[in-house]
């Protein structure tokens, strides 16, 4: 679950992402801390930022910068933005997965829900790190566990094990 709230002590706008569940799997809480380890090491113009990783009694809550962006997924439907205003979102997203990349990393998680756009649409971040890895690291998660119904679609056939190659850049462009 995700939601906006402003932080009590210094009105900064966040975004508080956690599990669903009171008690949530060893996993979930995993994929909180590696999502948190991710943004902290990739950093830069493409990622939303990574604020803090707030403990609560049984569960983590991944605490990030909120600039009033909206996910890609909720504009797609919005048949009145302007083709160039699409061509500069998609070049944000390239240069956005060109970043993370130059840090050594694999999204492994690219669809609409995982690209958040500026309100003014000049930016286009990178978001959901949970399933990321280095880009030497190729197995860290298993393909099974990144294939559910939300994602199907975008999956490259390297993940699905379709074909049995290891994952690298070409899997994130891909997914876009």
């Amino acid at each position: 679950t995700v939601c906006r709230a402003i932080r009590g002590y210094d009105d900064f706008p966040v975004l508080i992402k956690y599990p669903n569940s009171e008690l949530p799997s060893p996993r979930l809480l995993a994929d909180l801390k590696n999502e948190y380890a991710a943004a902290q090491e990739i950093g830069g113009p493409a990622i939303i930022p990574a604020v803090t990783l707030h403990r609560t009694d049984n569960s983590l809550a991944l605490i990030l910068e909120d600039k009033g962006y909206n996910l890609l997924s909720t504009l797609i439907p919005d048949s009145s933005i302007d083709i160039s205003i699409k061509i500069r979102i998609a070049l944000g997203i390239v240069r956005a997965i060109q970043h993370i990349h130059t840090k050594g990393f694999l999204h492994r998680n690219i669809r609409p829900d995982s690209i958040a756009i500026a309100p003014d649409y000049k930016e286009a971040l990178l978001t959901n790190l949970q399933n990321s890895s280095r880009i030497t690291d190729p197995f860290s998660h298993s393909s099974a566990e990144l294939i559910s119904a939300d994602n199907i679609a975008y999956i490259p056939p390297e993940q699905s094990g379709r074909v049995s190659t290891e994952l690298d850049r070409r899997s994130d462009f891909y997914s876009l």
